[in-house]
């Protein structure tokens, strides 16, 4: 197995310790990815999407998926800074290929981090923010995914709740954190 040692990025912290010879042991997503995507329910017509830090990862194909068949995707993806972000030139393409139906938002909660892009916010979750992204979509069946710890999907399904959204929330199968991989919350 070959290790790439990244110089800047959410990985670096991950990486300071890897050395040339180093053994890493890698392992997930569980379950395994292609199994999820078949079995991934593409009937859905508006599919709002939170996902925090890493966690970005198990979204990405179920995302492109759901816009190939024709829903209208909205993706809140929470970091500290525009620095933790993972997958941005990807989930910026979709935006070029599905123009009229995918909006990614950027939200960096790291105190004092502004924008440095239209669509971007700051801030932790919240109903403004809830209502800022999706409130156009609040008279019509919406399905809700999350991704990241437990505490911030937790906050992402009470708000969607008390917005009395027509629809019902479903979390994902696969939406383990990855901290609790790695014995540790990374997303707090």
């Amino acid at each position: 197995m070959l290790a790439v040692k990244v110089r800047t990025g959410v990985s670096l912290e991950m990486a300071e310790d890897v050395w040339p010879g180093s053994m890493m042991h890698i392992s997930g997503p569980f379950p395994p990815l292609p199994s999820l995507l078949r079995s991934l329910d593409t009937s859905a017509h508006r599919v709002g999407f939170f996902c925090f830090g890493g966690a970005i990862t198990a979204c990405v194909d179920p995302i492109r998926a759901l816009l190939s068949h024709g829903a209208d995707v909205r993706l809140l993806y929470f970091n500290k800074g525009p620095e933790q972000v993972l997958f941005r030139r990807q989930l910026d393409a979709l935006t070029t290929l599905y123009p009229k139906t995918y909006q990614i938002h950027y939200v960096y909660t790291r105190p004092g981090q502004e924008p440095d892009r239209p669509g971007e916010l700051t801030g932790r979750l919240n109903a403004d923010m809830l209502a800022d992204v999706f409130s156009d979509w609040y008279a019509f069946p919406v399905r809700f995914e999350s991704a990241g710890s437990d505490s911030a999907k937790a906050l992402a399904r009470q708000l969607v709740s008390s917005a009395k959204h027509a629809g019902n929330w479903k979390d994902r199968v696969y939406d383990m954190p990855l901290g609790e991989w790695l014995g540790e919350t990374l997303w707090e």
